[in-house]
């Protein structure tokens, strides 16, 4: 045998010594994309695959943040719980294929709960115990209102979003369910939909290279940030898309009376 063959042999032997070829950024973008998580196609592949480049050439994980929001309950409970794992799978997917793994962000919408009259103290202790739960997870959590602090020169301004017509009826309806702030479904609408144009350009500024993951369908894309590529996923796991904050801690509807379970337009 020769040099050269003996060399070859040795590395043969060893493969451990042969590093891994680094993923592709369609890779990565395939080790999420799948019909375990998402419910429909995502807005914009090309936008997505841009973020994860952008984590790739940094060497950094890939990001991703989301709205979490504030129900009738204030304590932590069961559909929390599978929410977070379900989210944390997504991350353990990309940590399976990505040595960096995924970077995960839940915005506390303080700012949505204010308008539908829970109060602060309410609002802080839930917040705080998601906080609390997402940290053992290795999830970051934010304040909406800080995010809108922060960025207060993006935020300002007259809005000239008109509100689409077809997103009224969702948002009134919505509305209906969980406002108790005092005004009128139609009115509490319009002014979440306000609030959320402005509020939405505060979290594509903090987050510029992020993925925006969302439990809404498509129909709701107006309401999240413009420059961001959106993750339409289940939130409980495959099939469930209910918003764990709005259910009880059993994991039930307390709407389920009147909305018969199956509305998808409950606002975070």
């Amino acid at each position: 045998m020769d040099v050269r063959s003996r060399r070859l042999s040795a590395v043969q032997k060893t493969p451990s010594l042969v590093s891994a070829p680094e993923p592709s950024a369609e890779e990565i973008f395939k080790s999420f994309n799948t019909w375990r998580f998402k419910r429909e196609q995502p807005s914009d592949s090309q936008a997505m695959l841009n973020a994860i480049s952008i984590a790739r050439s940094n060497q950094a994980p890939v990001p991703f943040v989301l709205y979490w929001g504030k129900g009738p309950r204030d304590d932590l409970a069961m559909p929390d719980e599978q929410c977070l794992d379900y989210l944390n799978a997504v991350g353990q997917s990309v940590a399976n294929r990505y040595e960096h793994g995924a970077r995960i962000t839940l915005i506390c919408t303080d700012t949505h709960a204010q308008l539908n009259g829970y109060s602060n103290a309410d609002s802080t202790r839930y917040f705080d115990a998601i906080r609390g739960a997402g940290a053992r997870r290795g999830f970051k959590c934010v304040k909406l209102s800080d995010l809108i602090f922060n960025h207060a020169d993006v935020v300002a301004g007259t809005d000239s979003d008109e509100l689409p017509p077809a997103l009224l009826p969702v948002l009134s309806s919505s509305a209906a369910k969980w406002h108790s702030g005092g005004l009128s479904p139609e009115a509490a609408a319009r002014k979440y939909y306000a609030q959320n144009m402005r509020e939405k350009r505060a979290v594509e500024t903090a987050f510029p290279n992020a993925i925006f993951i969302t439990f809404n369908n498509s129909k709701h894309r107006p309401l999240f940030p413009a420059k961001m590529p959106i993750f339409y996923m289940y939130a409980l796991k495959k099939g469930i898309a209910k918003k764990p904050w709005f259910l009880d801690e059993n994991g039930d509807d307390p709407t389920f009376a009147n909305d018969q379970r199956g509305s998808e337009s409950d606002r975070g």
